[in-house]
């Protein structure tokens, strides 16, 4: 459930951003390919993986790292994600969540979309997480 919350999270940073008004943001989760051409910049947010670990001996004192997947789909006439601002609009509309780590890069052309393709990575850490047993979670 944390990959969830995170990625709404995320989903709800970047559609209240104004730098990013201009884009069609959605969730990509179910993932279902529409094969079409763009004229807007789409970005879409879905959960990318988690890693817990447990760090007490005979107990549940757990520490989390949870990652969100961002992918842009911005029209080759506009450029690329970076050229046309949209990677900067990204980072500055979560960097209020407080991600432990961004990556950006990935950088492809995609010509069947006639479209520009970055993916970003936003990764979340948590000191303690509370397990449903524990009747905290």
């Amino acid at each position: 459930m944390y990959l969830l919350t995170a990625a709404e999270k995320v989903y709800q940073a970047l559609k209240n951003c104004e730098a990013l008004s201009n884009c069609v943001i959605i969730k990509a989760y179910p993932y279902a390919k529409k094969p079409t051409r763009l004229r807007r910049t789409f970005i879409t947010v879905s959960p990318a993986e988690a890693e817990v670990k447990n760090t007490a001996l005979g107990g549940n004192s757990l520490y989390g790292k949870f990652s969100v997947s961002i992918d842009v789909f911005a029209p080759q006439e506009s450029g690329t994600p970076v050229e046309n601002g949209v990677t900067d609009g990204i980072v500055s509309a979560v960097l209020p969540l407080e991600p432990a780590e961004i990556k950006i890069g990935s950088f492809t052309a995609n010509d069947d979309l006639s479209s520009f393709c970055a993916k970003c990575l936003l990764t979340f850490s948590s000191d303690i997480i509370q397990t449903q047993e524990d009747g905290n979670g």
